[in-house]
């Protein structure tokens, strides 16, 4: 048998053109899976492989069904809700004075009857489905979601979660894989117990097309988690201490429904409650606006009101997020939770202790509020349930309202922090160190040029917390900038090596900046 034997010469040309191949294929491999590491990164190159849902074919023939619901009772208003009277909507939430409920909406009778109908007959279609929400009986973990921009936040965050010493397992619903998202899957939540799901697997399965926004994917991560029990956490909160107590504690194990505060009055228009079929709408005092960035929800007690609030959101662009809110502070989802359960007469426990705020002192006496507290649902509850309960006395510098003319009442009982919710500014540790934002001083950064803490001096956070959690809060960013985060390259176009060095460098010089800030303000031992 005659063998084919190439010529030296030959042999030469075959072996550039296989190394221009394997060029081009590692180009080709970069660009696709987003992630190249540099010399001396800690992080091996990895390929991106994505997490298996094995309930991808149940939750595709459950949305499906849902998804028909919600396309039958369409409102098809012949004119959205109107916002037709000017108002003052940021009005911080005070228990002992009472105002008028804001109406400042118009919309036609035939489209209120419109939406009553479609409401009424949505809720009786649910009732009568013949599948329930899919989940892992007696599951419990924690469901995030993100948009591209707000992925390194979130990585801060789960270090946050992880330093609570929690092994609950996280779920990162995000719309549809892209090569950025690609290379913090890969490269970054692996490390951190945390899988990312994607939102267009499940649409693809049951052939349908959604287009959502951003207020949209937190109720359509609690819909497609895995777990039973879930505990939604924004990609800019984290909690202060474990919080697994929570699912197995009251109010919890009663309601299967717990939601936090925030800073304003409720302001629901009076058209919401006539669609909803409310009778007695609560007075303006019964319960602050909802903030939205920590819910603990059980699926198996929830099942509808978490059909629901699909509902609210789906339609909450055109409707819902106006007519429950009326262009309040942080108009979006926030209030379809409380309201899904409230019009299905479903229990939900509302934590009573105020919202507090995180921020700092300039020098120039400007109040700098840069985070949220939220606080123990437990310990709120039996404080509350032994009628000694009033929100405790607080310092100005330790929680302050951002109306400074807001004084929190004195009280006797202690309802300890729980969660933190930093967002705003974001903690990016790319833009954190921004001069300005939005007009105003940076948070790391006081008005005379120094370096200084965002949120309180060390000894009122050991006092309120038990130990310095900002310290623990900027060691997780150093640890992210200066770890997984560094050298974490995504190609957003061609992968051309100017633009390589480009984002090192950047990665590198916001890593030193951390460093930096880290040790002059906190000094170099760690917590």
């Amino acid at each position: 048998m005659l063998k084919w034997k190439p010529t030296r010469r030959k042999r030469r040309q075959y072996a550039l053109i296989g190394a221009a191949a394997f060029i081009f294929i590692f180009i080709l491999t970069v660009h696709h899976h987003g992630t190249i590491n540099p010399p001396g990164s800690h992080n091996a190159p990895a390929v991106y492989e994505r997490a298996y849902n094995p309930l991808v074919p149940e939750h595709a023939r459950f949305w499906k069904s849902l998804y028909g619901l919600i396309l039958n009772n369409n409102p098809q208003c012949l004119k959205r809700p109107d916002l037709v009277v000017p108002r003052n909507p940021d009005i911080a939430y005070d228990p002992d004075y009472s105002h008028p409920r804001p109406d400042v909406l118009w919309m036609d009778e035939a489209d209120i009857s419109r939406m009553k109908a479609a409401h009424s007959n949505f809720i009786t279609d649910i009732r009568s489905l013949p599948t329930n929400l899919v989940y892992n009986p007696g599951t419990r973990g924690i469901v995030t979601t993100a948009s591209e921009g707000l992925l390194a936040i979130l990585s801060i965050s789960l270090r946050m979660l992880r330093k609570t010493g929690t092994n609950l397992p996280v779920e990162i619903f995000l719309n549809r894989p892209t090569p950025f998202t690609n290379a913090f899957c890969t490269n970054v939540f692996p490390h951190l117990d945390a899988k990312c799901l994607y939102l267009s697997d499940i649409f693809s399965a049951s052939d349908t097309t959604v287009n959502l926004n951003t207020y949209q994917y937190k109720v359509f991560s609690i819909l497609f988690s895995s777990f039973e029990d879930v505990l939604l956490l924004d990609s800019d909160a984290w909690p202060i201490s474990n919080p697994e107590p929570l699912f197995h504690s009251l109010p919890f194990s009663d309601t299967g429904l717990i939601l936090w505060p925030d800073f304003w009055y409720a302001s629901e228009s009076p058209y919401f409650f006539d669609i909803a079929k409310i009778a007695h709408p609560p007075p303006l005092t019964e319960r602050p606006a909802t903030e939205s960035g920590e819910m603990l929800y059980s699926k198996a007690k929830h099942g509808l009101g978490i059909m629901l609030a699909v509902y609210y959101n789906y339609y909450g662009p055109e409707y819902f997020y106006l007519l429950q809110s009326q262009d309040g502070p942080g108009q979006g989802d926030k209030e379809t939770f409380p309201w899904a359960a409230a019009a299905l007469g479903e229990d939900f426990y509302f934590v009573h202790h105020p919202v507090g705020s995180l921020g700092r002192h300039d020098s120039n006496g400007e109040y700098i509020g840069t985070a949220m507290i939220q606080y123990d649902p437990v310990q709120d509850f039996f404080a509350l349930s032994q009628r000694s309960f009033r929100p405790p006395a607080v310092n100005p510098e330790e929680i302050a309202h951002p109306d400074p003319s807001v004084q929190k009442p004195a009280g006797t009982e202690r309802v300890k922090p729980l969660f933190v919710h930093a967002n705003f500014p974001k903690f990016d540790p790319i833009t954190i160190f921004d001069d300005e934002i939005k007009g105003v001083h940076t948070p790391t950064r006081d008005s005379n040029g120094d370096w200084v803490r965002c949120w309180m001096p060390e000894a009122d956070a050991v006092e309120l917390f038990g130990f310095d959690l900002e310290r623990r809060f900027w060691e997780a960013m150093e640890e992210g900038a200066c770890g997984d985060l560094l050298g974490l390259w995504v190609a957003g176009g061609r992968p051309e090596r100017y633009a390589l060095e480009q984002v090192r460098r950047r990665d590198q010089a916001t890593c030193d900046k951390v460093r930096r800030y880290y040790g002059e303000v906190f000094g170099k031992g760690k917590e």
